[in-house]
């Protein structure tokens, strides 16, 4: 679960999930709650442990249990093992690592304690044995830098309610600091608890302030000077229970920190000798240095794995192969074979939360150049929790679709079951078709490829709902439309059910008709009832009044249309028509719904261009209204270089009068962080304007960057977006182009 600041909260059961164990565990409405923990085998133990699990376990007569866990080299990790409040053990610890070297813990005491780094990567050994006595015991395996999966994130003002159960127990919160903040951080017992607690706040070199004192409350005041993930560890000096846990910046001001999600990032094969790999850009566009923590879960291939590494103000980093980079910064993914899984990117010391963005583009060799699709990090806000539908699907000679579902939440959110329903879009073949529920874990990917033609469908056209029916974590969904021939793919994002509700109307970027590309349309009705959907495309060159061409469709319940080429089907329906073929059709379109909402209906296109035997394409949704920029948006990852050009495209919705738009365009080098150009341009309402190769027109020189668009004139939102195309100039190599939408803070 996600929690905001000023909010009490309460932290449920955390469990090793990859185990499949499911325990009770609620706090107390009287009386002591149940103690976390799993219980370990019987005798004699030899289990595997997961960072954030609590072990139950007894050491008999002459005994010693062995645990095992997966470590990457530089990790931090605590361990602890206490004796129980009825036991008389005075137990010993041990930490072997991969090439036999030894830790050590062996007091005459209750309880033992390792803090360590580990030098190896690979298989860890724990062994619990006794130096007198013996009994049960605790004992808990955490990672706090980075802190491990199941530590719970907290914010500047928050206070987070949680216990000390058993005892032995390891709480463990985590924080984005930036240098120069100073904050105070509190733990203090509630008042029906009986609990001593220590509070330590780890910093990102893993040094460490400590409050121990045996008293009920524990208080660090501290001025951070690293910037990165710090790590709080709560724990108990005597007894067990509850405790609150606040944390308050009391400097001016404090830095930011974000986190986004990226649902895919891979270097593997795919049909037709095609080979995938992920391109990603890493933007700081702020005043501040961040630093960026990765956690990366393998879907395929193995190798998951937790990194840092630092981005400076106003800088943007493009890293050509996303997986050779995690492997650079010692992450254990194998160097070879199909790699693939998600990526969470942390940014710590930020000015302001939206500062940071992470954009990828992933692509194969085709004949002529790249191909391939581009999608952005998502924020909490962008991930998923109710239903949500993948439309514009579609199985035949020339495409195939593939649908994947990602739990996006942390080992402290836990597992999801997501269940996938096909909807045969055709008039023809209506009816809907459940799949088989998937469960997911934290961080978890899985993908039906071909999913119109597998669990015995054969559905040429369709569309995806996808709902979560247990579990609280966030998921994402997305959708591949690919070529049969040359394997190009276009990214379908998800559109959540309750989206456009109470939003009169919707605004496509662009539709084209030209001598290379043409613009497929995909509009479907989700609901259950039939709706009469108004169509209105605006072109210069559609010859009729305010230059625009009108059509009415009716969707039958669930019903989807795909039109190959839109501008052709108005040409032969529209009233009026929009002219014959010849001239270059590039406009928006716009949709409105009779009844005034346009909840429960989606729009997008795709627009392509022949090439390598079929043809390559991206595909981008329609907006609603009130959701378009409104006074400034940014667009990231522009490039400018031999293989590859960068448009940016801007349109005027015209929602509130038919002025035009005046825009003040910012260009900024991502290599240096400067502001390299700066122009205007004017949009009239209703109407679509890209700007070309816009790098190498107005920053001839730069070679990576990003953009912002400030409105200055009128009152009209606006759509602004980049696309990335194979080619540095236009002609060359594939021209496939990646749709990069635009962000408007």
């Amino acid at each position: 679960m996600r929690h905001t600041p000023a909010v009490e909260v309460v932290r449920p059961f955390r469990v090793a999930l990859w185990l499949a164990l499911t325990l009770p565990f609620a706090f107390p409405t009287a009386g002591r709650a149940a103690a976390e923990g799993v219980n370990c085998p019987a005798e004699p133990v030899d289990m595997n442990i997961a960072y954030g699990q609590l072990i139950n376990c007894t050491i008999e007569s002459g005994d010693s249990d062995i645990f095992r866990f997966s470590g990457i080299a530089r990790e931090n990790v605590v361990l602890l093992v206490l004796k129980t409040p009825t036991s008389s053990l005075r137990p010993c610890l041990e930490l072997v690592g991969p090439d036999n070297s030894r830790t050590t813990s062996c007091a005459n005491a209750f309880s033992q304690r390792i803090d360590k780094t580990l030098n190896l990567t690979g298989t860890y050994t724990i062994l619990v044995s006794a130096s007198s006595f013996s009994g049960p015991y605790t004992l808990a395996l955490e990672r706090v830098a980075l802190p491990s999966s199941t530590a719970m994130p907290i914010q500047y003002g928050q206070t987070l309610n949680d216990e000390i159960n058993p005892d032995g127990d390891l709480d463990v919160f985590y924080l984005g600091g930036g240098v120069g903040d100073s904050i105070v951080l509190t733990v203090t017992k509630t008042p029906t608890s009986s609990l001593r607690p220590c509070l330590e706040l780890i910093a990102p070199d893993n040094s460490r302030t400590t409050s121990c004192v045996n008293a009920f409350s524990q208080r660090i005041d501290k001025t951070l000077n690293l910037t990165g993930t710090y790590t709080i560890l709560v724990s108990a000096s005597s007894f067990s229970g509850a405790y609150t846990l606040t944390l308050q910046c009391v400097s001016a001001s404090c830095s930011a920190n974000t986190t986004l999600f990226v649902p895919i990032i891979l270097s593997s094969a795919g049909l037709n000798n095609s080979f995938f790999s992920s391109e990603i850009v890493f933007t700081n566009r702020g005043s501040r240095d961040t630093v960026m923590d990765f956690n990366y879960v393998a879907a395929f291939g193995g190798g998951s794995g937790t990194a840092s590494a630092p981005l400076p103000a106003g800088r943007q980093s493009i890293v050509a192969d996303a997986i050779a980079h995690l492997r650079s910064l010692g992450m254990p993914i194998p160097g070879s074979g199909n790699r693939g899984g998600t990526l969470v990117v942390r940014f710590s010391g930020l000015s302001s939360a939206s500062d940071a963005a992470v954009t990828v583009r992933t692509t194969t060799i085709v004949p002529e150049g790249r191909a391939g699709l581009a999608y952005s990090g998502l924020s909490a806000q962008s991930l998923l929790t109710g239903p949500a539908y993948l439309c514009g699907l579609r199985q035949n000679a020339a495409d195939r679709s593939n649908v994947a579902v990602q739990n996006a939440g942390t080992g402290y959110d836990g597992s999801i079951v997501l269940r996938l329903t096909v909807f045969s879009g055709g008039s023809g073949l209506p009816g809907s078709f459940p799949l088989p529920d998937i469960t997911l874990g934290p961080g978890e990917f899985y993908q039906i490829s071909g999913i119109l033609s597998s669990n015995g469908l054969a559905l040429a056209q369709g569309y995806v709902r996808v709902e979560r029916v247990s579990g609280t974590a966030p998921y994402y969904a997305y959708a591949v439309v690919n070529d049969q021939a040359n394997s190009d793919g276009s990214f379908v994002p998800p559109i959540p059910g309750s989206a456009y509700i109470g939003r009169p109307a919707l605004a496509l970027p662009v539709v084209v008709e030209t001598a290379l590309f043409d613009s497929e349309l995909v509009l479907t009705n989700t609901s259950a009832s039939r709706k009469t959907v108004r169509l209105a495309y605006v072109a210069d060159a559609v010859q009729a009044d305010r230059s625009t061409s009108s059509l009415t469709l009716v969707l039958e319940p669930r019903q989807q249309f795909i039109f190959p080429t839109f501008v052709q089907y108005l040409r032969q329906n529209a009233t009026p028509a929009p002219g014959p073929p010849g001239p270059s059709y590039v406009g928006a379109l716009f949709a409105t719904v009779d009844g005034g909402d346009i909840s429960e209906i989606v729009l997008g296109a795709r627009t392509s261009t022949p090439g390598g035997g079929g043809r390559y394409g991206l595909f981008y949704l329609a907006v609603p209204s009130d959701s378009a920029g409104s006074s400034g948006g940014w667009v990231y990852g522009l490039l400018q270089n031999a293989e590859t050009r960068s448009n940016l495209a801007l349109v005027n919705t015209g929602e509130v009068d038919d002025q035009p738009v005046s825009f003040f365009v910012e260009l900024f080098d991502g290599t240096s962080g400067a502001k390299v150009s700066t122009f205007e341009v004017t949009v009239a309402a209703r109407r679509w304007l890209q700007i070309g190769t816009v790098l190498a027109t107005y920053a001839p020189g730069t070679t990576q960057g990003y953009a912002r668009v400030t409105r200055t004139t009128g009152s009209n939102p606006f759509i602004v977006y980049g696309v990335v195309n194979d080619g540095g100039q236009p002609g060359q190599r594939s021209g496939d182009g990646a749709f990069v939408l635009g962000f408007y803070p």
